[in-house]
């Protein structure tokens, strides 16, 4: 079952740059794709045990955040001028241009990650490929609330140079 579940974990962190360009092209607004892809992110891992392996992963998570989409919509319905149900079931189907390729969303991290100083990327880099904050602050003299803090600064910055690079390539 552990490696079954590290295989869905994979999945699903592979997947979130494309997740992401797919609901920000339906949504046309960061701060909404940043949620929506967290409530994916939710009803993905609460529906892990119904994904069978070998089958697409992407087209099954896409259809979760087709979900997650309208269900957004029709909150908004009253309050904002929307996509009309046509054109949101056109950029469904043809998974519009504006949804980037992994390989480039790939490299748009690689990028923002050259930004960060080489102490905050290695701070990352060491956390990420398994070590505990409690050990890593340690570690490096610090306390684990002050780790964990430098280390979601540094998931914002990651994450506003994304964006960024995301709007760059859509002008």
């Amino acid at each position: 079952m552990l490696q079954r579940d590290e295989e869905f974990v994979t999945c699903l962190i592979e997947m979130q740059p494309r997740l992401y360009g797919y609901i920000l092209s339906l949504v046309a607004n960061c701060e909404d794709a940043d949620d929506l892809v967290q409530r994916t992110n939710v009803v993905l891992l609460r529906k892990q045990s119904q994904f069978q392996t070998g089958t697409d992963f992407w087209a099954w998570a896409k259809q979760v955040a087709q979900f997650e989409v309208r269900g957004f919509r029709k909150e908004l319905a009253r309050n904002r001028v929307i996509l009309s149900d046509e054109l949101v079931a056109q950029l469904t189907q043809e998974e519009s241009e504006f949804v980037r390729e992994p390989d480039a969303a790939k490299a748009d991290l690689r990028k923002c990650l050259g930004n960060l100083s080489r102490a905050r990327r290695e701070l990352l880099e060491r956390r990420y490929s398994g070590t505990a904050v409690a050990n890593l602050a340690k570690e490096v003299g610090r306390t684990a609330a002050a780790l964990s803090q430098e280390l979601y600064r540094m998931r914002a910055d990651l994450a506003k140079c994304i964006r960024y690079r995301l709007s760059q390539d859509r002008t």
